[in-house]
């Protein structure tokens, strides 16, 4: 109970902090396009296998299909400092 309340506490606090709004704010917008293209793919999955009827096929389906996807190339940023 109390390590619960603790983490409640942490995270309702994190939430106030502008700096860490902000972090969250642009994790989320680097993470749409992967989310949209995920949800794609399981509709495109849902539309050749019953995800009710046929689970395991669904889920094999599922895992084939975003296997076969590529992820975008990285975004070129400024070159990383070697010591």
């Amino acid at each position: 109970m109390l390590l619960r309340r603790l983490i409640f506490l942490a995270a309702k606090h994190a939430a106030t902090d502008p700096r860490v709004r902000s972090l969250a704010v642009d994790a989320a917008r680097k993470a749409r396009p992967h989310v949209e293209r995920t949800a794609r793919e399981a509709r495109a999955a849902m539309r050749e296998v019953s995800p009710t009827k046929d689970p395991r096929g669904f889920a094999q389906r599922l895992r084939d299909r975003l296997s076969d996807v590529t992820p975008p190339p990285p975004k070129a940023g400024p070159p990383a400092k070697r010591d």
